[in-house]
């Protein structure tokens, strides 16, 4: 079983951990990160080695494309500091005065439209389908 997680170096070693279980996941995060190899992350996400801050900071743009390391709280924080929007309903809809809904003879507001004709089969075909 694994530890809880109580900061950001540990959601990333278990973000690494969970890279481990396939075969490239692991080379490709080491590539991103300079200055780490595969056997250093290997060893950062079994918990038996530690990485600088920088590291960690590169590591977690890797694995986190919205969010970043904080080297001062050693927790994850997010990138996005756009101001959030605000939830907005539309004004009601309120047709033009001169609008006139179409009407056929029994009253329904919807346009008149002949009955659909049955198709006719071809001869030769048995159940035609055209």
């Amino acid at each position: 079983m694994t530890e809880p997680i109580k900061d950001g170096v540990d959601a990333l070693r278990a973000a690494v951990r969970s890279r481990n279980r396939t075969p490239t996941a692991l080379k490709l995060t080491a590539d991103d990160v300079p200055g780490v190899g595969i056997r250093a992350l290997e060893d950062f996400g079994n918990g038996k080695a530690n990485l600088t801050d920088d590291q960690l900071q590169a590591l977690a743009k890797s694995l986190l494309p919205h969010g970043c390391f904080d080297p001062e709280t050693r927790m994850l924080k997010s990138t996005n500091t756009a101001k959030p929007l605000s939830f907005i309903t539309p004004d009601r809809y309120v047709p033009p005065k001169n609008h006139v809904m179409p009407t056929n003879e029994r009253g329904l507001h919807m346009p008149a439209s002949d009955k659909p004709q049955p198709k006719k089969s071809r001869p030769g075909w048995l159940g035609s389908w055209l």
